[in-house]
C-alpha cells in the first residue's frame, strides 16, 4: 500500500523584469500628476483684473504665464524622453526625480510670492524671483543628472541617434541650469551702466545679453562639435 505524499511547496518566484517596468510606470504617472498640477497652478495665478490699475499689469502677467508655462512644458517633454529611453531605476535616480518634483512645486510657490511684490527686509525687491530662478536651476540640474546616469548606464546599448541626443540634452540642461544661476545672482544688479549707440544699458541687461549669447554659441557651435567627437569615440 502506497501512502499519498504531499508535494513540496513550490519555491518563491524571483522578482521578474517586469517589476521594474511597473515601478517606472507608477513613478512616471505620479510625476505627470505633479507637473500637471504645476501647470494648473500657473493658470490659476492669472487673476481677472477688477480695476484699470490692475488691467495695466495684464501684459506683464501674461508674459510671466507664457514663460513659466513654456519652461514647464519643455521640462515635461525632456522628462518624458528620459523615462522613455534613458531612465535607469537606481536609488540615486529615484531620489533625484522626487527632488525635481519638489523643486518644481517650490519654484511656483516662490514665483507666486514674487508676483505679489512681497519683499523681505534685507532681501531686496528681487528676493523671491532669485529663489524662483535658483529653484528652476536646481530642477534642470537634477534632470540633467538623471540623464547623465541613464546615458552612462546604457552607453553600449543605445542606438547612435539616442546616444547623441541624450548627451546633447544632458549638456544643454546643465548649461541652462548654470545660466539660471548666473542670472539669479545678477538679478537686481542695477549699479553701473554704459551707453551703446545712444542706448542706456544697465549691468543686469549686459549680464542677460551675455547669457543669451553664451547659450546660443554653446547650443549651436560648441555642443554639436562635442557630441560629434564623442560619437566617434562611442562607435
Amino acid at each position: 500500500m502506497t501512502l499519498p505524499t504531499t508535494a513540496p511547496p513550490a519555491p518563491a518566484s524571483a522578482p521578474e523584469a517586469g517589476d521594474d517596468a511597473q515601478t517606472i510606470h507608477r513613478i512616471e504617472a505620479f510625476s505627470d500628476i505633479v507637473i500637471g498640477f504645476c501647470l494648473a497652478e500657473i493658470g490659476l495665478g492669472l487673476s481677472i483684473p477688477s480695476t484699470g490699475a490692475t488691467l495695466a499689469n495684464l501684459s506683464g502677467n501674461v508674459l510671466v504665464f507664457a514663460a513659466s508655462f513654456s519652461l514647464v512644458v519643455m521640462l515635461w517633454w525632456n522628462h518624458h524622453r528620459l523615462f522613455k529611453t534613458y531612465l535607469v531605476l537606481t536609488r540615486a535616480a529615484l531620489v533625484m526625480n522626487f527632488a525635481l518634483l519638489g523643486g518644481l512645486v517650490l519654484m511656483l510657490y516662490f514665483m507666486q510670492i514674487g508676483a505679489r511684490d512681497i519683499t523681505v527686509q534685507g532681501g531686496g525687491p528681487y528676493f523671491f524671483f532669485r529663489l524662483t530662478l535658483l529653484s528652476f536651476a536646481a530642477v534642470y540640474a537634477l534632470l540633467a543628472g538623471m540623464f547623465a546616469i541613464g546615458v552612462r548606464a546604457r552607453w553600449s546599448a543605445l542606438p547612435p541617434g539616442d546616444f547623441a541626443w541624450g548627451v546633447e540634452r544632458t549638456a544643454h540642461m546643465f548649461s541652462v541650469a548654470a545660466a539660471f544661476t548666473v542670472v539669479a545672482a545678477a538679478l537686481g544688479l542695477t549699479h553701473g551702466s554704459v551707453d551703446v549707440g545712444g542706448l542706456h544699458v544697465t549691468s543686469l541687461e549686459i549680464v542677460l545679453l551675455a547669457m543669451a549669447l553664451w547659450l546660443l554659441v554653446f547650443r549651436r557651435i560648441i555642443l554639436p562639435h562635442f557630441v560629434r567627437r564623442l560619437g566617434r569615440s562611442y562607435r
